[in-house]
């Protein structure tokens, strides 16, 4: 019975006569140390705990747990759906080879509710706290008896 052939694998073939799947050697794996490819930031995350040194990383982290806990504080005060954002802007600016990252961090938390405040307008355009088509029954400023 013959040995059933193996799927080579990245980097792998295989002898046709035998089926026995050879490694390949990577060709930048026999450059000296120094001429070996850095690691690739190949992924989202990565990036973003490299930008600013890991600094970007660990603001954005302790900004949201403040944010989470604010909203928690807010709910428990005020009650309702409380919102908050938290808007993260990368720009890259390529110059060559080099590729520098910026970046902008806006936070949005919620705040507390404000009162609303009820005015008139008279016909001349002024804003007034009385009403104007309303007669003044104590007269302007008059204390009232009690």
């Amino acid at each position: 019975m013959m040995p059933k052939e193996q799927d080579p694998g990245p980097g792998q073939t295989h002898d046709p006569e035998t089926g026995e799947v050879i490694e390949r050697e990577d060709p930048l794996s026999m450059l000296p140390h120094e001429a070996q490819r850095p690691p690739a930031l190949d992924s989202f995350v990565r990036l973003l705990q490299a930008v600013e040194g890991g600094d970007l990383n660990e603001e954005l982290s302790r900004e949201l747990r403040d944010l989470g806990a604010r909203m928690v504080a807010m709910a428990a005060n005020y009650g309702g759906k409380q919102k908050g954002k938290i808007v993260l802007t990368l720009d890259f600016t390529l110059n060559k080879a080099e590729l520098n990252v910026a970046s902008k961090v806006k936070i949005e938390r919620p705040m507390p509710p404000r009162g609303d405040s009820h005015f008139w307008v008279t016909g001349e355009g002024r804003i007034t706290q009385t009403n104007p088509k309303q007669m003044d029954m104590f007269g302007k400023g008059a204390p009232r008896a009690v």
